[in-house]
């Protein structure tokens, strides 16, 4: 059977008192332009609909593509629906030759639709894609994601086509699912499906074949799995998303062995719910169902949310001069709880933890008792506290030994210090093949200093092969986010051709970014380009004037130039 055009389907529903047969009591719901409102897909357009006597609003959707057992199909699905009655799913009518349409495409002049309750709210893409920097928000849709994978598997039926546009985020932060073509019932035991599903969202070995209450299995536990990974750490998504899918391809599924995404799972299986759903995964992934495990193995707990009432009471017992509201203030920025992640703050009230804690031997034994548990923040302060000897004796080895405990279940910070101590020697045996494997370690989850390390490392070629190329990549990250000494030495690799292709002018942006923020070195060079007109136009003020901000900070070049300038 042909089916009309989508401009067809919008005309005839723009008259839908003499076009609709049964549901002539609806009207269409306009938009800004006076156009019925609408949204299209692949197979489908559905129309917003309204019936004026009781003020419901409804979904009406109209098919654009043939499917097999259509009708017998949503009969099937229709009584199935009526004896469940979900939070998550809708009622569904499907109403043969119901729409009278004047069509070029067929000779047909009726046809089906299905009738659906409408649902407020925004899918499951756009509200990850409004919300995932807010860990709060994405550890809440998580909660509520695995609530309904809860529900969903423990019912005799399956949606058939889980993704993110197919599930709706009601304005409450509940959800609901929507398209139910690929729906499985059991009065359908034995056919065949009508999708494998979507391939980013489905098990690379799933046929038509595969058609029972257990189809959506794999998709619920890698969104889920994508869900708390991106509530934990944000930028995940950053790297490894797309706007149709989340952390993983069908390629990943694939051959997890060299997944990328699922790699950078393994800083963040200290999280015992991740640790859970990661399980799940790769048990679905091993047998395209997870029929033997319960569904309560989804159980994800409900977020807290931290109000700004009680973030102001820590905060004002943390300026009063508590060491351990000021150690929870850092971790509250460190995990993003309550607040968006940021690893620059979270370091300054770690700081702020450690210098006030350094005379406070409850602090010191609060912090050991919570390291001795597996604590990782706390693990990581300890290793401060015996690296600056603050309240403790000053123990290199001390040092190291937290800082390797904290650094292994994925602390960045951690990871970062021991890098030092390896480059440094200082309480092991100098490695610097080792300082590269921790600095790259917090690197990837965005550490600026360990970013710059890294740059360095390939710089000079220590504990890797010398590599200007990805000294300059490694060198950008940290200078995109305003480190002084990267945007110094970035420009130094644009001015000198190293790694990247010369160019003067982006030497002098830098150059000038880093001299802004009072770098010396930069002040000087930058002071060299404007006096030999390299990116700039020539000008011997401007030179002597960057010259003499950085012979005032003792730099010896700047001061030998200015006098050479004024003989």
């Amino acid at each position: 059977m042909q089916y009309p055009l989508t401009s067809e389907y919008i005309k005839a529903i723009r008259d839908a008192a003499d076009n609709l047969d049964k549901l002539a009591h609806l009207t269409p719901v306009l938009d800004n332009y006076g156009e019925p409102y609408r949204s299209s897909g692949a197979f489908a357009v559905v129309f917003k609909m309204k019936d004026e006597a009781t003020g419901k609003f409804y979904a009406l959707k109209c098919f654009t593509e043939e499917q097999t057992d259509r009708e017998d199909a949503y009969r099937m699905i229709a009584e199935e629906l009526e004896t469940i009655g979900s939070q998550y799913l809708t009622g569904v009518q499907y109403l043969d030759k119901e729409l009278f349409v004047d069509s070029q495409c067929t000779d047909e002049t009726e046809f089906p639709i299905l009738l659906m309750d409408w649902v407020d709210g925004v899918t499951m893409e756009t509200y990850i894609a409004e919300n995932y920097t807010d860990s709060y928000a994405m550890a809440m849709l998580c909660h509520q994601f695995c609530r309904m994978a809860s529900w969903l598997r423990s019912q005799p039926i399956a949606h058939g086509d889980i993704k993110l546009d197919n599930i709706m985020v009601r304005d409450d932060g509940s959800l609901v699912l929507v398209d139910y073509d690929g729906m499985f019932v059991p009065a359908m035991k034995g056919r065949k499906s009508p999708t494998i599903g979507t391939r980013d969202f489905s098990h690379p070995l799933r046929s038509v074949d595969d058609f029972d209450e257990t189809i959506d299995d794999f998709s619920l536990a890698c969104i889920a799995l994508s869900l708390k990974a991106t509530a934990l750490k944000p930028t995940l998504l950053d790297d490894f998303g797309a706007p149709d899918r989340l952390l993983f391809t069908a390629d990943d599924y694939r051959n997890p062995a060299n997944s990328r995404a699922l790699s950078a799972l393994n800083e963040l299986l200290a999280d015992a719910e991740l640790q859970s759903l990661y399980s799940l995964f790769l048990m679905s992934l091993s047998s395209k169902s997870l029929a033997m495990v319960s569904f309560r193995a989804f159980a994800v707990a409900k977020p807290v949310k931290y109000n700004d009432a009680k973030i102001q009471s820590l905060e004002n017992a943390a300026d009063a001069g508590d060491a351990i509201a000021k150690f929870n203030m850092g971790n509250m920025y460190y995990y993003g709880k309550g607040v968006r992640q940021n690893y620059e703050k979270a370091g300054e009230w770690y700081k702020k933890a450690r210098e006030q804690g350094k005379d406070d031997d409850q602090f010191i034994n609060w912090l050991l008792n919570n390291a001795k548990q597996g604590n990782s923040a706390a693990q990581n302060m300890l290793g401060h506290m015996y690296d600056d000897g603050l309240g403790v004796t000053q123990n290199y080895e001390m040092a190291v030994e937290w800082y390797k405990k904290s650094a292994e279940q994925g602390n960045a910070f951690a990871q970062f210090y021991l890098g030092n101590h390896y480059y440094n020697g200082q309480g092991v045996k100098q490695d610097y093949a080792k300082a590269v494997d921790w600095y790259r370690k917090a690197a990837e989850q965005g550490d600026a200093d360990a970013q710059y390390n890294l740059g360095y490392m390939y710089y000079k070629g220590l504990g890797v092969t010398q590599d200007y190329e990805k000294a300059g990549d490694w060198f950008r990250k940290p200078a995109e986010q305003g480190f002084p000494i990267a945007q110094f030495n970035l420009g130094f690799m644009y001015e000198n051709g190293q790694g990247i292709k010369q160019d003067y002018v982006k030497a002098v942006e830098w150059y000038r970014k880093a001299a802004e923020q009072g770098l010396a070195n930069a002040q000087f060079n930058l002071g060299v380009m404007y006096e030999n007109g390299q990116g700039v136009k020539q000008d011997k003020e401007k030179a002597v004037e960057w010259y003499s901000k950085a012979a005032e900070q003792g730099d010896a070049n700047a001061q030998y130039y200015i006098i050479i300038d004024k003989a």
